[in-house]
């Protein structure tokens, strides 16, 4: 049988598949919800996934590793992209088809997280996308009436490294200036999770966020806030977090950064002794007050 030609029996019923544009343009991108962008390019992706030269792609890139041993395979495909496609950053937002950056072989971080992910679900295994940047001093004041409420702390704050993974809830007042991914294995039932930076020659596992939590240097312009290198804040320091802890951790980092900051705020030298004065100056007129009272009581004995 020639290439290309289908057998009689299916011959009603089967269809090629249609080349998918090669970059999309989208005029009101500016106006999406962040989880709105997440759902265009995991649409793209999905539908790359199926691109019989994209599944070919994948196949190569890990032809060399063992039967089902997916962390190797995930590697390898994280090493496929990092070493084969150029980072460019881009003039305007678009979208590129991962054929597409697979055969010009350059895109920037967005290109490069949805062929990775194209070429992860094409061997049927589940990615997250994540989101990463610095915060912009928004944080949450209270709770009233069951609503809550955010402001800004007066005092300049330098900003930190937040990351957002797919399906939980987006913090608030961050900067979102990165992408990556997070990828699941076994297949159906994911166990372990493991990030994925396609934009640098990293190992499976790393992250910007986790990276400057331990103290690492700042190696993404894109990740620094006005002020210079960031603090970096992670639940997840591990590859190989849950999923749940991965939902649990990523909705708790804002909470917990300020909660660290409005303790190293309370104890600031000057406000600490102010406090500490009053303390004492209403200890000591509680005593005077109450002197008359024991008196009272010892004289009944």
């Amino acid at each position: 049988m020639l290439a290309g030609s289908v057998p009689p029996e299916v011959a009603g019923l089967a269809r090629p598949i249609p080349p998918p544009p090669e970059v999309y343009s989208i005029p009101k991108w500016g106006k999406f919800s962040h989880p709105q962008r997440i759902a265009v390019l995991r649409r793209i992706a999905r539908a790359a996934a199926d691109n019989p030269r994209v599944i070919e792609t994948a196949i190569d890139a890990i032809r060399h590793t063992k039967e089902r041993d997916y962390r190797a395979q995930v590697a390898a495909l994280l090493r496929y992209v990092q070493r084969n496609i150029y980072y460019s950053n881009e003039a305007g937002e678009r979208l590129q088809d991962p054929w597409y950056t697979i055969r010009h072989r350059l895109g920037d971080c967005d290109d490069m997280a949805m062929l990775l992910a194209a070429m992860a679900m094409a061997i049927r295994l589940p990615v997250l996308f994540v989101l990463s940047g610095p915060s912009n001093g928004v944080i949450e004041v209270q709770f009233k009436g069951g609503k809550r409420r955010f402001g800004r702390r007066p005092r300049a704050r330098k900003p930190r490294a937040v990351r957002w993974i797919e399906g939980t809830p987006v913090p608030k007042g961050v900067k979102w200036s990165h992408i990556y991914l997070q990828i699941g294995w076994p297949p159906d039932d994911p166990q372990e999770w493991a990030f994925g930076e396609p934009t640098l020659g990293v190992p499976l596992g790393w992250d910007v966020v986790g990276h400057e939590a331990k103290g690492g240097a700042n190696i993404l312009p894109e990740m620094r806030g006005a002020g210079g290198n960031m603090r970096g804040l992670s639940l997840m320091e591990t590859d190989s977090a849950s999923p749940k802890f991965a939902t649990v951790g990523a909705a708790l980092q804002p909470h917990i950064a300020e909660f660290k900051e409005s303790i190293a705020d309370e104890l600031r030298p000057g406000r600490f002794i102010a406090r500490l004065l009053m303390a004492i100056v209403f200890g000591v007129v509680g005593i005077i007050l109450i002197q008359p009272a024991v008196r009272r009581i010892m004289k009944r004995r």
